[in-house]
């Protein structure tokens, strides 16, 4: 695996694909915190901008950290289970639109 971020690359976690798919999911993005949550899979974080799948009381949400400073974190959800793969599933697979 190659990175283009800039941090060394631990390769324990999969990497995004570059943008270059037909992106056919949309993403809404809020700064909407929610209360407690448990990360479920999460992204490489040799990247600029880090994926994370998180419960948090039975709903499922996808947390975007940008690592730059101030750090800056956006969320999208919640979701039943089931979707929540799914949409997770779409971000490793190039097909959501970020």
């Amino acid at each position: 695996m190659t990175s283009p971020g800039i941090w060394p690359c631990p390769q324990l976690a999969p990497h995004p694909p570059t943008r270059t798919g037909r992106q056919l999911t949309r993403f809404d993005w809020t700064a909407e915190r929610p209360y407690r949550v448990r990360v479920l899979a999460y992204t490489c974080s040799c990247r600029t901008i880090v994926y994370e799948l998180l419960a948090s009381g039975g709903r499922y949400v996808i947390r975007r950290v940008y690592q730059v400073e101030p750090r800056k974190e956006t969320y999208a959800g919640p979701w039943l289970r089931c979707e929540a793969d799914r949409m997770w599933a779409l971000i490793l697979t190039d097909e959501a639109f970020l």
